[in-house]
């Protein structure tokens, strides 16, 4: 039988050209490929953690009353600090706010300690990253998980602490970091996120660089499948660090979860309607009595 013809018998030395060609360069583009996923990698908890390269802050002199807590690890020892709320004793237990900062941020940053909260009875803890300001060890995924949820334990076993009133509020990188911890303590009260993005890998494939190339990926949206809490949503739509788009993503993921829309650029402290906004939250959910909101 006649073999049938090429319409192009021209084209078929090119393809065996252009399939050596690869051939020989494949070897150098998987090199390649290989080199800039590694320097990706060594880079990746430098930019993610970029506190634990800064000078830290010089530590306070906490106000009375405010306690300076620590958590050992095989690493050293991580730094928080813990301001009990208006109020509160082992007489009368109340609930309490554990903080997660922005990853260019330090506890000491936070002097001031969310006034707010406490004049409401509402205790605060901040939790400083391991690796980052005074505590010791390398930032990691891993690391800094495991160092929130041992000061989530410590706040449920303190006798000034309501255990089922224990509120998870991360802002920025933070968020990850709450979202992460709620999912593993289901008995969380509540979970905020201000400023949230969706997964680290989702902002990485945004900027062209594979998110499976990613070790740690604080993926948000998949913690909020596991945790079955009451969810606060706040997010700029003038947010040029981490769009506003990330935060309805966050809010669609969690249909139930209450959403509030504020105008501030990222680096800006959330304005006093958060904290209104935030004790309507606490009160329509259990965490504190249910009143009407301060005016």
């Amino acid at each position: 039988m006649q073999a049938a013809s090429d319409p192009d018998p021209q084209s078929r030395p090119r393809r065996r050209g252009f399939a050596r060609s690869l051939r020989r360069l494949g070897p150098l583009v998987g090199v390649l490929f290989l080199l800039s996923g590694g320097l990706i990698m060594l880079l990746e908890r430098s930019l993610l953690y970029p506190a634990q390269h800064m000078k830290p802050r010089a530590e306070l002199d906490l106000p009375p009353g405010a306690e300076r807590w620590w958590a050992e690890h095989g690493e050293g020892r991580t730094a928080a600090h813990f301001y009990p709320g208006e109020g509160v004793s082992e007489a009368a237990p109340g609930p309490v706010v554990l903080f997660a900062h922005g990853n260019a941020e330090f506890i000491e940053d936070y002097e001031e300690a969310f006034p707010m909260y406490r004049a409401l009875g509402v205790s605060v803890l901040l939790v400083e990253y391991r690796g980052c300001g005074h505590s010791t060890g390398r930032a990691t995924k891993r690391g800094i998980t495991a160092d929130h949820l041992a000061f989530f334990d410590r706040l449920a076993a303190d006798p000034r602490v309501d255990p089922a009133g224990i509120v998870l509020h991360g802002r920025s990188m933070g968020g990850g970091i709450v979202a992460t911890v709620a999912a593993q303590r289901p008995a969380a009260a509540a979970l905020i996120l201000e400023s949230t993005y969706t997964s680290i890998s989702r902002i990485a494939w945004s900027l062209w660089v594979p998110g499976f190339l990613i070790r740690d990926d604080w993926d948000v949206t998949a913690a909020l499948a596991l945790y079955e809490g009451p969810v606060l949503i706040v997010h700029s739509e003038i947010d040029e660090v981490l769009p506003y788009a990330m935060g309805e993503a966050n809010a669609a993921a969690r249909p139930d979860a209450t959403f509030h829309t504020y105008r501030l650029s990222h680096l800006n402290p959330m304005p006093s309607q958060f904290f209104r906004d935030a004790e309507a939250f606490f009160r329509a959910n259990g965490v504190l009595p249910a009143e009407s909101p301060t005016t």
